[in-house]
């Protein structure tokens, strides 16, 4: 495979996790705000500079394995790329899904006692950037 195929590819993949993400993820909701959060957690600036300093990482990465790697090693690199990718985003979803979901179905959250947060919970702000 041709090594500007695969950094084209790769960058694609990573391209497509940065978009991805950026919907799936609502930080700036209030349901967000209101968890409790680990005294270790790194500032919302903090956090708004590593993830674009993160996809820079693997874009780089990327051109550097399709420059200097076997076609073996490409096929390995935009497969576990692609693996590591889904299993981000499915984790997103997984996260912020019952959010969006209480959003888009008031009428599921009758109950006072429900786990998911309540509409009323909830800023129109679902689909924000990272960090933002």
């Amino acid at each position: 495979m041709s090594h500007i195929v695969v950094g084209i590819l790769g960058t694609a993949i990573i391209a497509i996790y940065a978009v991805s993400s950026r919907r799936l993820v609502a930080t700036d909701s209030q349901w967000y705000r209101s968890l409790v959060k680990p005294a270790w957690q790194p500032p919302r600036v903090v956090i708004g500079l590593i993830w674009p300093y993160n996809f820079a990482m693997l874009t780089t990465a990327t051109w550097v394995v399709a420059s200097h790697l076997s076609n073996t090693q490409h096929l390995v690199w935009l497969m576990s790329l692609t693996l590591s990718v889904l299993a981000s985003l499915a984790w997103a979803w997984l996260f912020f899904n019952p959010l969006i979901e209480a959003h888009a179905n008031p009428e599921l959250h009758t109950s006072e006692k429900s786990c998911q947060p309540r509409p009323d919970d909830y800023e129109e702000k679902v689909l924000i950037g990272i960090g933002t």
